[in-house]
């Protein structure tokens, strides 16, 4: 999550992770505690978050080739919606080595 989303959420230490079959969509609801057995915990990853939902992903099927971006998410009811069916691949450059 970049770090206006997670500004948004509430800057929480975890999150539960939900996925609607009809809907398509995975809502990603905030959680204050990282003790409970089914949170995901937010990891810094510089000014955004990142979370490792690949079992969650796994569970449901939930299968990604590339780095994707969600392109219309939706705050409800205090949890992150985001529909598979609106997404665009991100293109990650490799970087040039610099010649010692």
């Amino acid at each position: 999550l970049n770090a206006t989303c997670y500004k948004l959420l509430g800057k929480p230490a975890a999150a539960n992770l939900y996925f609607s079959r009809a809907d398509d969509t995975i809502a990603i609801e905030p959680m204050d505690s990282v003790r409970l057995p089914t949170v995901f915990p937010f990891r810094p990853n510089g000014t955004a978050r990142y979370l490792n939902a690949a079992p969650f992903c796994r569970h449901y099927g939930i299968k990604f080739d590339t780095t994707i971006r969600f392109t219309t998410p939706d705050v409800r009811d205090g949890a992150l919606q985001l529909k598979l069916a609106e997404t665009v691949t991100i293109d990650r450059k490799r970087r040039m080595q610099k010649k010692a």
